[in-house]
C-alpha cells in the first residue's frame, strides 16, 4: 500500500510541475526569439505604420502607388524625408536592413512586407502592415 502511495504522489507532483510550468508560459508558447529579435520586430512594426499612414494620407484621393519606386518619386514623399532628414535607403529598409516589399491590392489598398528575422520571403515571420487575411 506504501509503494502505491508513492506512485501517486509521484504522479501528482509531477502534473503539479508541469502544471505551473504552463502557468507561466505566454500564451501562444514559448518565445524563443532573442530581446535583440523582439526589439527588431517592434522596430519594424513601426517604422511600417508609420509609412502605411504616409501613404494612406498621400493616396487619400489618389490610387495607390503601383510599386515602391512610384512612392519614392512622389514630391511629397520626398519633401518629408528632407524634413525628417531621413534617406530611402534609411526608411525603406526594415531592422535587418532588407528593403521592404510593396504589393498594390487595388486602386485604394496596399500591403507592406518585411522578410523578418529570416529575410525570406513568405515565411511564417515575416511582418505585414496589413492582416493576411486582408489580402
Amino acid at each position: 500500500m506504501n509503494k502505491i502511495r508513492k506512485v501517486v504522489l509521484s504522479i501528482f507532483g509531477i502534473l503539479t510541475f508541469g502544471f505551473i510550468i504552463a502557468l507561466n508560459l505566454p500564451p501562444h508558447g514559448y518565445d524563443h526569439r532573442s530581446p535583440i529579435e523582439r526589439l527588431k520586430v517592434e522596430a519594424t512594426k513601426t517604422q511600417m505604420k508609420m509609412l502605411s499612414s504616409f501613404l494612406v494620407t498621400l493616396y487619400r484621393e489618389r490610387e495607390f502607388p503601383k510599386n515602391i519606386k512610384e512612392l519614392t518619386e512622389h514630391e511629397v514623399f520626398l519633401e518629408y524625408l528632407k524634413e525628417k532628414q531621413y534617406s530611402t535607403n534609411q526608411i525603406l529598409v526594415d531592422a535587418w536592413n532588407e528593403k521592404f516589399v510593396y504589393r498594390r491590392l487595388g486602386i485604394n489598398n496596399g500591403v507592406l512586407i518585411s522578410k523578418g528575422p529570416d529575410r525570406t520571403l513568405g515565411t511564417p515571420d515575416d511582418i505585414t502592415s496589413l492582416p493576411r487575411s486582408a489580402w
